[in-house]
């Protein structure tokens, strides 16, 4: 597989981005055709490893229901070259979509269309276990499900697929399509078992055109935030009595611990500690005043004020978007129509409309959630705080 040269890929729109990179919508001049680009984002060699994983395992399933790659991309910029997966698009998006745009309508998306899907991702998964080692794909989902232009599936997103000799070390998944025994503490070797145990949930949601546990999102949220306050006040009460101890300690003790060094002096490291704490807390507050404090207390004005920042921003929008159907802010209709809008700056865009029509509630709701997702874009956005209200001295 040659990869195409910078310049081949033109008429570039983004559909989406996650922790892996940025995904667009573009055109190659050499295959003569749309395709989708997963672009890696930042230059690690983690990711590399990982994108050229999910490489090979996409090009070990070559199968009829499985989306195919038909190339890699590699651009320099600068003094760094961008690495990229070249792969089929598909036009008519993903499982996902296709019941968000029609939930209202449990008619319009036919049983013998449900069984056909169902079907053919069982083939699809019955020719990954058959290979020699088993392919595991370890995240199947309505998501990951894709429909080509008669609506047949292709099998998508192998970024988390592994052999099924692997361990796979991390919990890296969707939690509502993964078996129990896979959330257990250390590693786990996944086998055949753990993509059958998602294809039972996948063949209800189908079915039943719903997403499974609902409410689980709801409760991620609630214990996320727990336990991030919980960890920042172990953090911050760490920092205060190892800055009180180094205060205590004169040089000559440090000296005495290490006559070879050049000990930094004890008042020194206990300013380094406080400056270290300071910087810490001036993430999460301004001015002993909490981020969420600032800007929540007009939101509809904050996003107004903020409205062209945000979208150039082009924060990632998915999970957002699933959260606020999820809180009730908006239904699977309004989000079918977000996301039918164009690429994600138009969907922030439209998104932020919506929302503000719904008034001060709903702006706060949304706020919340870009605080929780993207904390660094939001204090970026409060840390001018030279608006009326959300000016603090």
């Amino acid at each position: 597989m040659e990869p195409l040269q910078a310049g081949d890929l033109g008429m570039m729109d983004e559909l989406g981005w996650g922790g892996f990179g940025t995904v667009y919508k573009g055109r190659s001049k050499k295959l003569g055709r749309d395709v989708a680009i997963k672009f890696l984002r930042g230059q690690s060699s983690e990711k590399f490893k990982n994108l050229m994983n999910e490489k090979d395992m996409m090009l070990k399933a070559n199968d009829t229901y499985v989306l195919r790659v038909l190339a890699t991309y590699e651009k320099k910029v600068e003094n760094s070259v961008e690495y990229g997966l070249v792969m089929e698009y598909m036009h008519h998006g993903s499982l996902h979509l296709l019941f968000n745009i029609f939930n209202n309508n449990e008619d319009f998306v036919p049983w013998a269309l449900r069984f056909q899907i169902l079907h053919q991702v069982a083939l699809a998964m019955t020719f990954l276990h058959s290979l020699t080692p088993p392919i595991i794909h370890c995240d199947l989902k309505p998501q990951n499900v894709l429909l080509d232009p008669f609506l047949n599936v292709r099998l998508t997103d192998f970024g988390l697929a592994t052999l099924e000799t692997s361990v796979l070390s991390s919990k890296a998944g969707t939690l509502s399509y993964m078996p129990p025994e896979a959330l257990e503490p250390g590693d786990y070797k996944p086998t055949k078992e753990f993509d059958v145990y998602s294809f039972g949930i996948l063949t209800w949601s189908v079915l039943s055109g719903r997403e499974p546990y609902p409410e689980c999102a709801n409760w991620l949220e609630k214990m996320n935030k727990q336990y991030a306050e919980d960890i920042l006040d172990v953090v911050f009460d760490v920092l205060k009595k190892l800055k009180d101890y180094f205060s205590k300690v004169s040089n000559k003790d440090f000296e005495m611990d290490s006559p070879k060094q050049n000990p930094m002096p004890a008042d020194i490291k206990a300013s380094r500690i406080e400056q270290f704490i300071n910087n810490s807390r001036r993430d999460t507050t301004m001015d002993g005043v909490t981020v969420e404090t600032i800007v929540f207390e007009d939101a509809e004005r904050f996003l107004r004020i903020h409205f062209a920042a945000i979208i150039k921003a082009k924060p990632e929008w998915n999970y957002i978007l699933d959260e606020l159907v999820s809180q009730s802010i908006f239904t699977d209709e309004q989000v079918a129509h977000v996301r039918s809008s164009g690429v994600v700056q138009e969907q922030i865009r439209e998104t932020l409309r919506m929302i503000m029509k719904q008034g001060n509630e709903s702006c706060r709701t949304l706020l919340q959630l870009m605080n929780r997702h993207h904390p660094s874009l939001m204090r970026a956005l409060a840390v001018p705080a030279n608006v009326g209200p959300f000016h603090r001295h």
